[in-house]
């Protein structure tokens, strides 16, 4: 059985340069990471037709759709129709798992 683990840093402050670990030169700086976990979370199609019989072949795409945890809860929203995996996983009942991380790689002290 293939198995792979992914794991990634994650900066939870704002980091001044100098830092070579992220091409920071002195005077510059990186705003925090922002992350997303999307363990456990289940997506939805906003299309009431497609929900309740799952019949057609793929749902309305421009009604959108959404990512939901175990409470129900909205974690994530599309307004039209996802990249993959999230297609994928709302096609196929597939669970999301991992995270997303926005990082800032701008420069802007100097």
């Amino acid at each position: 059985m293939a198995k792979r683990t992914i794991s990634f840093p994650v900066w939870d402050e704002r980091v001044d340069g100098p830092n070579e670990e992220r091409k920071i030169v002195t005077g510059d700086y990186r705003d925090k990471d922002y992350v997303i976990q999307l363990d456990g979370l289940t997506m939805y199609s906003n299309d009431l037709d497609y929900q309740e019989s799952h019949s057609k072949s793929a749902p309305d795409w421009s009604l959108g759709c959404e990512a939901r945890d175990s409470n129900n809860h909205v974690v994530l929203t599309f307004g039209g129709e996802p990249c993959e995996p999230f297609r994928s996983a709302l096609l196929e009942g597939r669970i999301l798992y991992g995270a997303a991380i926005a990082r800032d790689e701008q420069r802007h002290g100097i």
